[in-house]
């Protein structure tokens, strides 16, 4: 018994404690690394995203105003297109009347 102070019941659990701890600590350490490195990728994707995020809505309200300006310019089209046969059914009118 005095042989083996490390080993209470000479079974060889101390030795086998001991790697088992190791292991255990290896498997902790490499857990937090990987938690590390996925939050470090998240951080980077969500920054992205938001970089992203924001040129897409500047692009947005810039075809927003786009599409404003379009639809007052069709409404002026629209109008002088409608104004020259309402002129030119006035001046047939006016002409007839002078005859």
């Amino acid at each position: 018994m005095a042989e083996n102070t490390h080993d209470s019941n000479g079974n060889g659990w101390d030795e086998y404690k001991r790697l088992v701890l190791s292991e255990i600590r290896r498997i902790a350490n490499f857990t937090q690394e990987t938690r590390d490195k996925m939050d470090e990728h998240c951080r980077d994707t969500r920054d992205q995203v938001s970089k992203e995020y924001k040129e897409l809505s500047t692009q947005i309200s810039t075809i927003k105003a786009d599409i404003r300006a379009l639809q007052i310019k069709a409404g002026v089209w629209g109008l002088m297109g409608g104004a020259i046969p309402v002129g030119i059914a006035l001046l047939v009118w006016v002409i007839e009347r002078m005859s």
